[in-house]
């Protein structure tokens, strides 16, 4: 029987229905909390019998080093790997990703200072969004309207954390009324959603209230899909993408992707193509 650990640090929803389904294809689940599992760095002493390796910690640095760990010192499988974590859960590294390999996205600039990020700020006109080059749900994700209250918020970003301090610009998209989601679950997207901002909020994260609506997959998601699985490698992913009258734009590949939003609004069992998956790939 397969066992596939799955390491978590906040039993969701989305966690409880991956061990349902993984159940459901025969496999045994080994549950990890990132929390309180520890490591002696020494080979012999933190031997698992575990086929493959899930990661679905909601911290993005506990699940980097996590990963780094069961790939790099006890050479373990991991889904998905140490290398998709680093590209995927920082904004800056993703849009580089992104644009070496020809992937539509918005106009982003990057400055690590905040004067010469007013500077462009000013230079570019607005409306723009600063964005924190790592994070989730739409937190510090601040519109910039004009040049008063660009002021202010770079001045705000100087009195925290340096990483806070990598300003990540891009351009607004107008008129913005949705975005789309799609999940990918090797190198194949199964299930879509539009998100919509609610309740005045200008933000469509369904943390933050929006509402999910199914949506199609057409040949122009495959295509994006296909590009982005050539440059971050297969995994489980979300992939966010917004509309302009450019296309469809992608701006964020998330690894680990909250999917109960999409399965209900899709109704594609999401977690038993994950744990169809996990099994494909332990058996490789």
């Amino acid at each position: 029987m397969t066992t596939v650990g799955l390491v978590y640090d906040l039993a969701r929803k989305d966690e409880k229905m991956i061990v349902n389904a993984l159940n459901n294809v025969g496999a045994n689940v080994k549950l990890i909390d990132s929390r309180t599992k520890y490591f002696t760095l020494v080979k012999e002493e933190n031997r698992e019998e575990v086929d493959i390796y899930y990661q679905r910690s909601i911290s993005y640095f506990r699940a980097l080093y996590f990963n780094y760990v069961l790939e790099k010192f006890l050479e373990a499988r991991v889904i998905n790997s140490y290398e998709a974590y680093l590209l995927c859960g920082n904004k800056l590294l993703t849009t580089v990703n992104f644009i070496k390999n020809e992937i539509p996205t918005p106009r982003t600039i990057v400055s690590f200072d905040s004067d010469s990020a007013l500077e462009v700020i000013n230079k570019q006109g607005f409306p723009l969004v600063l964005k924190p080059v790592i994070g989730s749900w739409g937190r510090l994700v601040a519109p910039l309207n004009d040049l008063e209250s660009a002021k202010s918020i770079l001045e705000t970003r100087q009195m925290m954390h340096p990483i806070y301090q990598v300003y990540y610009i891009q351009e607004r998209i107008r008129n913005l009324q949705r975005d789309l989601r799609v999940v990918v679950v090797g190198d194949k997207p199964v299930a879509a959603e539009y998100r919509y901002a609610t309740n005045g909020e200008w933000r469509t994260n369904l943390a933050r209230g929006g509402k999910a609506i199914k949506a199609e997959i057409t040949e122009e998601v495959e295509k994006i899909v296909e590009k982005i699985i050539k440059a971050f490698g297969k995994g489980i992913y979300g992939i966010d993408f917004m509309e302009n009258e450019r296309g469809l734009l992608a701006h964020e590949v998330n690894p680990n992707v909250e999917f109960k939003g999409v399965s209900e609004a899709s109704r594609v069992d999401v977690a038993k193509e994950i744990a169809n998956y996990l099994l494909k790939e332990a058996k490789r």
